[in-house]
């Protein structure tokens, strides 16, 4: 799936949102193994990305992985910081892994899951948050939020973290994938910038 956005700041009366403008949204009418947003504009700051899904993975909670700029090269570091399973909302349980994302993408995030027990009709969500995108001399940092109904058959997962991108060029392009899971219609997306 391909999404072109819109151009400048303001271009095609984009929507500003807590100081923040629209620039792309979306939602799937069917089923897609990726999402790519291209032609992101230098003209903001910092980036956020918005976006619920559900896949078709069988065996857990669905991993969301991001490239910039279509590279797959080993240039991404994630940290997972933490990770909360409710067991019938009374108790949690917390990790921190560190990786080295060798395959060419960072992961940040769940999505709701068949294989996890996630309620039918129900999304996991995340929050990406991408910080100086734009400038062209130093890589660049995110961090983000997500959560989701059902993770490994329990109540609900937590997580939040953060990680790298090496590469110095401006952000113009972000693709993602549920490691090659369906993403089933209904999945969406919002992109803003601000700054």
């Amino acid at each position: 799936m391909h999404t072109a956005l819109l151009g400048a700041v303001g271009d095609q009366g984009g929507v500003v949102y807590l100081g923040m403008e629209v620039i792309a949204e979306g939602v799937l009418s069917g089923t897609a193994t990726n999402i790519e947003l291209s032609g992101i504009s230098a003209d903001y700051t910092n980036l956020e990305l918005i976006w619920t899904g559900r896949t078709t993975n069988s065996y857990g909670p669905g991993t969301c992985r991001f490239t910039f700029n279509n590279d797959t090269a080993d240039n991404y570091g994630s940290n997972y910081g933490y990770r909360q399973i409710s067991y019938n909302y009374t108790s949690a349980q917390g990790s921190s892994n560190n990786y080295y994302d060798a395959d060419g993408r960072f992961r940040a995030g769940y999505t709701a899951t068949d294989g996890a027990g996630s309620p039918a009709g129900y999304f996991g969500m995340s929050r990406i948050y991408i910080y100086n995108y734009s400038q062209t001399t130093h890589g660049k940092n995110y961090t983000y939020i997500s959560g989701t109904p059902g993770s490994y058959n329990q109540n609900y997962g937590f997580q939040f973290g953060g990680g790298y991108w090496s590469g110095t060029a401006a952000v113009s392009e972000i693709d993602f994938d549920c490691w090659g899971d369906t993403m089933y219609a209904g999945t969406s997306w919002q992109l803003c910038g601000y700054g």
